[in-house]
């Protein structure tokens, strides 16, 4: 989790970190581009600090050597999601990525 850190006040570290985790999660151009949408929805960076802290979630959750469960959470079948992905949900509800990003939050809270 380390390389997504940054004390940098540089503008496009948001930008960077988002592309690491797209990277990470194994997300086609096409799931990038529709997430990047929606974390441009939010204010200010919001949205990429939401992405970043679903990932440190996971990778909280999925400890122990477990990062590929991790990073392929995203994509599994979730019935809290209605069958749909967390990535599906997060790209096709407006308030997805608030949404996933409270329910792994709250899996490491209890």
């Amino acid at each position: 989790m380390g390389e997504f850190e940054t004390e940098s006040p540089d503008s496009e570290a948001p930008e960077r970190i988002f592309d690491k985790i797209c990277m990470a999660w194994s997300l086609s151009d096409e799931e990038r581009q529709k997430l990047r949408q929606r974390v441009s929805e939010r204010e200010g960076i919001e949205g990429y600090i939401d992405i970043s802290r679903i990932y440190r979630a996971l990778h909280a959750i999925f400890a122990d050597g477990e990062e590929g469960r991790a990073d392929g959470w995203v994509r599994r079948a979730n019935r809290r999601y209605e069958g749909a992905s967390a990535l599906q949900y997060m790209i096709d509800k407006p308030s997805g990525i608030a949404e996933v990003r409270g329910y792994v939050m709250g899996q490491i809270v209890g």
